[in-house]
């Protein structure tokens, strides 16, 4: 007798994975396994695929966002601190001793030239604690005319090469290279001063001998324990491979100084408002001390961002990646983690008036700077709105 063979049709296919959804997958694959049509094939794949997108919908509409719900837990982390913090530095002169920079300036009580004064002793201070891999002696080393060369897009096209060039010493940072580029950021090097996560971007030959080979390198951030590994590979493979250079660490003590400083200035923990330290921090710390003269260049002031400039100017002259203000932007203003460069440059305009500091490529309008009064930021004045949001509920 003839006798026909059972078979799931697609219907009864699909039925059969919307009441069993967890044997979903046993189905799809036995089902291939046993048709070799490739229609069937095809048609199993459209409905998988149908039911993972269905599924995904599903999860995202009733998951909660995971992004505000962490930027919120950064803005409590931010209200707690400033609750904590911000209004006992107006009680008495001993709590406002702890942030000041920025609190004893705010009263009246310290001026420009105390100021000054303060502020060069404290960068002595914090230079005599890079100490050298050879000799292990502190860095000691005075210029009269310096120029510390950053690395803004807006140095292109500049023609700052000879001027550059022709200071008593260069100081660089990071990796900014000066091959092909010498008739706008100058060919000269004498001092680079390098961030820890830089290191790798200088293990370049190009970067390390021949026409841009430099005297010494000054690294931040290497004896942080955290970064043992960092620094035992540096000790082990790269000096080894260039020995000519005089290379000089900070200690943690005097990174614990630096970033008290900044601390000082901004009016908060650098930890709780979620800050980085940048290199142009360091680098300008290192030559309020070192040097008579500084002549910056490539390093912005900010305002062509705020002034809504629709002109896209490259953030490292040296990488097509990054737009300038959006990353000033992005670092400045958003809860999370980041370098908060606006309210550096804010306390750089500061120094200019205290030293002699000028900026160039592009120049920076220092009208209207007062160096006793508290610096001002977009950074900053986010922070305090959300400490009167706090304090008014």
């Amino acid at each position: 007798m003839y006798q026909t063979t059972s078979k799931k049709t697609p219907w009864i296919f699909c039925k059969d994975i919307i009441n069993h959804p967890q044997k979903a997958m046993a189905w799809v694959w036995g089902y291939i396994s046993c048709k070799h049509s490739m229609m069937y094939t095809l048609f199993v794949y459209t409905l998988l695929l149908i039911l993972v997108l269905l599924y995904y919908v599903n999860h995202r509409e009733s998951e909660p966002n995971h992004d505000e719900t962490f930027k919120a837990k950064v803005q409590q982390s931010f209200i707690k601190f400033v609750e904590e913090n911000m209004p006992k530095r107006d009680q008495n002169k001993e709590t406002r001793a702890v942030y000041s920079m920025r609190t004893m300036s705010s009263n009246g009580s310290l001026l420009e030239d105390e100021h000054a004064k303060i502020l060069k002793q404290r960068a002595g201070d914090i230079q005599r604690e890079y100490i050298g891999f050879k000799n292990k002696k502190p860095f000691n080393f005075h210029c009269d005319k310096c120029a510390v060369v950053a690395s803004s897009g807006q140095l292109l096209h500049s023609n700052s090469g000879q001027e550059i060039d022709n200071a008593t010493c260069v100081i660089r940072m990071n990796n900014a290279p000066t091959i092909h580029y010498e008739k706008d950021v100058g060919a000269r090097t004498d001092i680079r001063l390098v961030c820890f996560r830089s290191i790798d971007f200088m293990n370049k030959d190009t970067l390390m001998i021949g026409k841009a080979r430099f005297d010494k390198m000054v690294i931040w951030g290497m004896e942080n324990p955290k970064h043992k590994k960092i620094k035992e590979t540096f000790t082990s493979k790269f000096i080894r491979k260039y020995p000519g250079v005089d290379y000089y660490s900070l200690s943690n003590s005097g990174e614990k100084k630096a970033t008290r400083l900044y601390e000082e200035y901004l009016g908060m923990d650098r930890l709780k408002s979620n800050s980085w330290l940048s290199t142009g921090w360091f680098t300008m710390l290192f030559a309020v001390n070192m040097c008579d003269s500084i002549t910056v260049y490539g390093l912005p002031d900010g305002n062509q961002c705020s002034a809504g400039s629709k002109k896209s100017i490259l953030y490292h002259y040296y990488e097509k990646r990054y737009d300038e203000c959006w990353m000033y932007n992005q670092h400045e203003t958003r809860m999370k983690t980041g370098h908060r460069y606006l309210t550096e440059k804010a306390v750089f305009k500061q120094w200019a008036q205290m030293f002699n500091i000028s900026f160039k490529a592009p120049a920076w309008n220092l009208t209207n700077v007062n160096a006793s009064e508290p610096i001002k930021s977009p950074f900053i004045s986010k922070m305090e709105k959300i400490g009167k949001k706090r304090t008014k509920r």
